[in-house]
């Protein structure tokens, strides 16, 4: 196996991927240098080594940011996103097709008035959007199967996990949604925060997303002494999650 063939999938602090569509992957070269200049952990390691005069090193397959990366607040409006927001379907005949032979078609048409605006804007396939042309929806009997939208990063996020890469390595499963027979996603994060060293454990975004952390790290059982896991608020901004961050600190601190 050569070194080329070797990339990293990369994490966000809370132990997710920083995307999944396309999956966020690092040349090993990339990763061995965050490697060294701190601003990683491994978490997991491929058999393949690479030597330097003074030093050997096993690539990493898996590596966690130190420091959280916040998700976009707002979705860039681009051909790309209203593919994957629309999942690569046909909002007319409500068939999938690669991107390459998609189109994208506007349901006021633009020679009617109408924008180009995540709400006014759908998948089509090039024959429904030839034989829907410049007519509205009422005269050419065509509605799309949803309603178009602003999609969230996180429903965007949720759309790429439909379409699994060709080649996924085996250390890489376990913090991916692809495989339904792993064990559950809270308790593999929470598990390789652990064995990481991490001294903190970040909650994700989703507003489910203390409690189950909070019940991934009471299946693991109680932390090596010494190493306690900390939340820290400042990702949280409303009331409610300050609130659970607190109760989180305090169920938690039993673990130390």
């Amino acid at each position: 196996m050569s070194p080329e063939s070797c990339p990293a999938l990369v994490l966000n602090a809370d132990f997710r991927p920083l995307s999944y569509f396309p999956l966020s992957l690092w040349s090993w070269q990339d990763a061995v240098k965050a490697v060294f200049l701190e601003r990683v952990n491994i978490v997991s390691e491929y058999d393949r080594k690479v030597r330097s005069p003074s030093r050997e090193i096993r690539l990493p397959s898996v590596i966690s940011l130190k420091e959280y990366v916040p998700a976009a607040r707002k979705v860039p409006f681009t051909r790309f996103n209203v593919f994957l927001r629309d999942r690569f379907t046909c909002q007319y005949c409500g068939e999938p097709f690669v991107a390459n032979v998609l189109t994208f078609d506007h349901i006021v048409p633009r020679s009617r008035g109408g924008r180009t605006t995540w709400e006014n804007v759908v998948t089509a396939c090039e024959a429904c959007n030839l034989t829907k042309g410049s007519k509205l929806p009422r005269e050419s009997g065509m509605f799309p199967r949803n309603p178009p939208c602003r999609p969230t990063t996180f429903q965007l996020q949720d759309a790429g996990r439909a379409f699994p890469p060709n080649y996924l390595h085996e250390s890489w499963r376990d913090f991916l949604y692809w495989d339904s027979e792993l064990e559950p996603y809270g308790v593999v994060r929470a598990r390789a925060a652990l064995a990481a060293g991490c001294d903190m454990v970040l909650l994700c975004n989703d507003p489910t997303g203390q409690d189950q952390l909070l019940d991934a790290l009471g299946d693991i059982g109680p932390a090596p002494a010494g190493r306690l896991a900390r939340m820290r608020a400042r990702h949280y901004e409303d009331r409610r999650t300050e609130v659970g961050y607190l109760k989180a600190v305090q169920a938690l601190s039993g673990l130390a």
